[in-house]
């Protein structure tokens, strides 16, 4: 796979990941929250997505049980 497809393909997931919290997902605990990078491998088939949250580390625990829930 190319370095420039996977790169693509990334941004591509970035893009859609954003879109969708900012206008679909209405939980409370999810406010503040951008995907800041992704990485997938070479196969085009796992991706590491990469937030941030403002606020203090605190919300750490609430935002990962918002996005796994």
């Amino acid at each position: 796979m190319s370095k420039i497809r996977q790169q693509r393909t990334a941004e591509q997931i970035r893009i859609i990941l954003s879109e969708l919290i900012l206008r679909q997902i209405s939980d409370p605990r999810l406010q503040g929250l951008t995907i800041t990078d992704v990485t997938i491998d070479r196969e085009l088939q796992y991706a590491d997505i990469y937030v941030n949250a403002l606020g203090d580390d605190t919300r750490e625990d609430e935002i990962m049980a918002a996005l796994q829930g």
